[in-house]
């Protein structure tokens, strides 16, 4: 007997393996052949979020996101996060701090269902109202567990509990309870409410534990749909953990252990569908139509009810852009479609729809058939369609796309044969499909049939093949041209291989401007353009002489920079130039004018390493930081970066674009692909908002996006400093959200604020004014109406009207009295011009009061008033034991810039650099100063180590970013080095001992080689 039952659960425990990898098989299976990748993007308490466990996402009409946690309420606008939490002693706070569900009414009050109850929280005004169960109170909520809230079309409030569902008139405060009443079919099957819905026709659904419910508002009692165990075609599982509407005649119903089920919603009949790991817990619907199933512990399953299959996501410690955690708390769609993950215990995710896997070739340790490691310096496509690709000391990787596999060519010294040099500078095809590839020493052309090279030496009279140095070429008519390091432009027969060399010669202007050749180009009309490292050539149509553009600072519609790196005529004709710091330049043909593209127009950065036609005709830029679009008929300028999957943002002179109009760039050891289907542009308007506006110094009440905007009106003391703070909603990339505003009345033109979100003005005149505010999204797409506050500054009573009655009143009596006792008229008008000067010099003393604390170069504050700050500062952070962070920061090599390009290019430095700093730092009380000739001091007050070190980075990567060029500096641009210190004081420091510490760190930085950045442990 025992052996038969024996026999039989072991077969029961094979049959249930079976199943499980049967599961797990058919998830992979499909997510393999769609070939469809999710990219997340994080969301953690670095960036502000109160709690890792997020239980529920709302969207108010406005457009903010709030998220309720298990330590609060959360406001988010893509840069900030608001937090509400409980505070015991205060009755207007949130009652308690574990946020279990959130409903957001047409009116915008947030409905947030507690551990103690449920909370009405109106935004604009900041007010909670909470209700909590009362033994003393009939009328009460039934339980203080809230597990889900819903609105009906009366208006009343439905809150399901731990223990019965209630019913809330938000006029009288007053609840109706409904429970389980055993022997009463038409009371609630189960007295444990787990959702709430309210569907498009008003009907009200409840989920609880023993399945499906739908309120009959006429009768005031519920219609059962209730788990059948063995049923077919009931629900798989008594516990509905999540109800939404799917359409008008269906419901989605997750329940626990169960799986998808999707309802009828007259007949209750399930269409069920079984995942890896059943325990559903929250679901969704994406723009596409799939379903989003999210399992408490398997991730989350995007099931395509067309074909019923379905993608498997679950958490990789490999990916940083997979979910944090397999444990889905909350799941939610907002209106601009991007979809939000809640975990428990990991913090958010979303979907960012935008970033793609470009990565096409990389380098992997482990992987012996990888992408080798260096720069990629050269990329083609052979007529087979395998990529060539040319790495700095590495030789060729050959990719063959349908084997997989990767074929190396390297340099030996003992075959002659071989590859000539490892360095490889461009790779092209001819007209009869031979690949050629120049290299730092020689030429080298591939012979397919012995898989061998044969080696070119072609300049003239060379006596050292190392100084063989071949950059960019190309082939047209029979002919091959090719740029070199040392000896100008080559133009090569390939017929007979004879050489015709194009060399500069120093004081003939009518030959090349310099014999550092990067690359030559033929255009359509027969045009053949050099780059150089000196200068734009292009060759006369006699066929010997050249035009040389140079950079002429007198002539703003000249060629901007004298590095020439890359050439590129599109399929408009239009004639690309990229320079090595100044940008693009378009070549205008009617007029012999370049119009200039730089980072001012929306460049990521204006160190051009290549530029490619896409296949829908935009134009790819490849740039030392990022990559920018150009659009084909706009000429609009869109950036990729990291927030949209680009993996390195440092690209090499490697850039290839195939015959299907795939793009390839190359970085440093890996391929980036990109497919002009793979971008996502994010179309969205970014909604604009003030988030606060202060005068004098003081915050101005009532300026909250849910209340109606009104006038500023201010006195005449407080105009010396007005400021404003605006916020455009963009959950995608709000770091490359831009701004522009403008003061009229004041400004005459819009001003660019780059990414920053506040405005400064001082001594503004008595008078009215409109302020207004326009932003672009990270692919540019502007909110041109934008938002506008009207400004009135009241004159001072001196300028009121009664005060010019009175000096009307005066000059009466004055010349009355002169008329009738013959006063003299100049005594008059020595004490108008005495009142007149007094008021001039209150004004006077002020502006110097100013000019006092700030420094008059920069326009930052100067070092004297930093000390005062800094005193302050640091004391308040004593007193309160709270952190404070000091940031050094010098520029590097200054003097040898001001040596090189002259003292009045380097006070432009100087200010270039502070706006770069400056636009980093978001806060109205951090504070930069300038601590002495090219040092300058940051204080962030409550500012953790953890926040330091990614602001210090950010400073550090944006003065980079502005690519300001500097041949004195090895790293060819202005860089600076940073040392910072952030701690609580102790009670036994001092403030000079913290400047002194982050002084310390900075010359550790610079001692290890500048442009970088070092802390201080203290």
């Amino acid at each position: 007997m025992f052996p038969n039952l024996f026999i039989i659960y072991i077969i029961y425990i094979m049959k249930r393996f079976i199943l499980l990898v049967l599961l797990f098989v058919l998830s992979f299976s499909l997510s393999s052949e769609t070939g469809e990748k999710f990219l997340f993007d994080s969301i953690n308490l670095e960036d502000g979020l109160s709690n890792l466990s997020v239980s529920s996402i709302q969207e108010d009409s406005q457009g903010f996101l709030w998220f309720g946690t298990q330590s609060g309420l959360n406001r988010y606008d893509g840069y900030e996060f608001e937090v509400y939490n409980q505070d015991p002693f205060d009755q207007n706070s949130l009652p308690h701090g574990l946020v279990q569900t959130l409903y957001i009414d047409d009116d915008d009050i947030i409905w947030i269902g507690t551990y103690n109850g449920i909370s009405r929280f109106d935004p604009g005004t900041s007010l909670f109202t909470n209700y909590e169960y009362s033994t003393d109170n009939k009328n009460s909520i039934s339980n203080n567990v809230v597990t889900a809230i819903t609105k009906d079309n009366k208006g009343q409030i439905w809150v399901g509990t731990l223990d019965g569902l209630n019913r809330l008139d938000p006029e009288t405060g007053v609840f109706t309870t409904y429970f389980h009443e055993e022997g009463k079919s038409s009371s609630l099957m189960n007295n444990l409410i787990r959702t709430l819905l309210t569907d498009s026709e008003g009907q009200i659904w409840i989920g609880n534990h023993k399945g499906v419910e739908r309120y009959d508002q006429e009768r005031d009692e519920f219609i059962h749909f209730p788990y059948e165990e063995g049923g077919s075609s009931s629900l798989p599982s008594p516990y509905a953990m999540k109800i939404i509407e799917y359409d008008r005649d269906n419901l989605l119903v997750g329940t626990w252990d169960g799986g998808l089920s999707i309802m009828d919603k007259n007949t209750g009949r399930c269409e069920n569908h079984s995942f890896a790991d059943n325990r559903i817990y929250a679901l969704e619907i994406d723009k596409d139509g799939k379903i989003w199933v999210g399992s408490w512990g398997g991730g989350i399953f995007v099931f395509n009810p067309e074909d019923n299959s379905s993608i498997h996501l679950k958490t990789d410690i490999h990916s940083e852009n997979s979910i944090n955690s397999n444990n889905i708390y909350s799941l939610f769609r907002d209106s601009t479609d991007i979809l939000w993950v809640g975990t428990n215990g990991a913090g958010l995710n979303f979907l960012n729809y935008q970033k793609q896997d470009y990565l096409f070739l990389s380098h992997d340790s482990i992987n012996s058939n990888s992408l080798d490691s260096g720069k990629i310096y050269a990329i083609c496509e052979d007529s087979t369609k395998k990529i060539w690709v040319g790495i700095y000391n590495a030789g060729i990787n050959v990719y063959d796309i349908e084997t997989d596999l990767i074929t190396r060519y390297r340099h030996d010294k003992d075959d002659d044969s071989s590859l000539s040099d490892d360095i490889v500078n461009d790779i092209v095809l001819d007209d009869d499909g031979n690949i050629w590839i120049s290299t730092n020493s020689g030429i080298n052309r591939y012979n397919r049939k012995t898989d061998s090279f044969e080696r070119y030496y072609f300049t003239v009279d060379i006596d050292d093949y190392s100084k063989a140095t071949y950059n960019y070429m190309m082939v047209e008519d029979g002919f091959l041209w090719v740029g070199s390091y040392y000896s100008g432009l080559l133009r090569v027969d390939l017929a007979s291989l004879e050489v015709k060399s194009f060399e500069s010669v120093y004081d003939d202007p009518e030959t090349l401007s310099d014999n550092l050749v990067y690359m030559p180009l033929r255009r359509r009309n027969g045009e053949v353009w050099v780059a150089t490292n000196k200068g734009l050539n292009r060759l006369n149509d006699d066929g010997e002489t050249f035009q040389r553009y140079l950079l002429d600072r007198n002539n703003p519609e000249g060629i901007n920079n004298n590095t020439i790196r890359v050439l590129m005529e599109d399929s408009l004709g239009r004639f690309w130039v990229g320079t090595g710091g100044g940008g693009l330049n378009l070549y205008n043909d009617e007029d012999d004018t370049f119009t200039h593209l730089t980072t001012r127009d929306g460049l990521s950065n204006n160190f051009i390493m290549s530029v490619n036609e896409g296949g829908d005709g935009n134009i790819w830029v490849g740039t030392k930081y990022g990559i920018s679009i150009i659009d084909i008929n706009t000429l609009r300028i869109s950036v990729l970066d990291r927030e949209d999957g680009i993996t390195s943002m440092q690209f090499s002179t490697g850039a290839y674009t195939a015959d299907d109009g795939t793009v390839y760039l190359g970085a440093v050891s890996e391929v980036s692909r990109f497919g002009t289907k793979d971008i996502q542009v994010n179309s969205i308007v970014p909604r604009l908002y003030f988030t606060g506006i202060e005068a004098g110094g003081i915050p101005l009440s009532g300026f909250s996006p849910y209340l109606e905007a009104t006038d500023i009106l201010l006195d005449y003391g407080k105009s010396f400093y007005l400021s404003f703070s605006y916020v455009a909603l963009n959950y995608l990339s709000p770091e490359n959200t831009i701004y522009a505003y403008k003061l009229e009345g004041y400004d005459s033109d819009w001003i660019d604020a780059g990414e920053r979100r506040f405005a400064l003005y001082t001594s503004l005149p008595p008078g009215e004014y409109v302020f207004r505010v326009k932003a672009a999204n990270n692919n540019g797409v502007w909110n041109e109406e934008g938002i506008s506050r009207r400004v009135v500054i009241e004159p001072p009573l001196w300028r009121t009207w009664w005060a010019y009655s009175l000096y009307f009143l005066f000059l009466v009596f004055i010349v009355a009295l002169i008329s009738f006792l013959g006063i003299n008229r100049v005594r008059k008008q020595k004490l108008i011009d005495l009142e007149k000067a007094r008021s001039d010099l209150e004004i006077l003393n002020y502006k110097n009061e100013q000019l006092s604390i700030k420094d008059y170069l920069t326009g930052i504050y100067n070092r004297r008033h930093l000390e005062t700050l800094m005193k302050k500062e640091f004391a308040r952070a004593q007193r309160n034991e709270t952190y404070l962070t000091v940031i050094m920061v010098d520029i590097d090599f200054f003097k040898l810039y001001n040596d090189t390009y002259g003292h009045v290019k380097g006070d432009r430095c100087l200010i270039e650099v502070v706006e770069s700093m400056s636009s980093t730092l978001n806060r109205p009380n951090d504070v930069i100063a300038r601590y002495g000739g090219e040092e300058f001091c940051i204080v962030l007050p409550d500012v953790k180590p953890d926040g330091a070190r990614k602001i210090a980075a950010r400073l550090l990567a944006s003065v980079e970013t502005k690519g300001i060029l500097h041949s004195g500096s090895p790293f060819g641009f202005v860089s600076v080095s940073l040392g910072f210190v952030s701690s609580i004081p102790k009670p036994e420091d001092n403030n000079e001992y913290f400047l002194k510490s982050a002084d310390n760190a900075l010359y550790r930085a610079k001692r290890e080689g500048r442009n970088r950045l070092e802390e201080e442990v203290i």
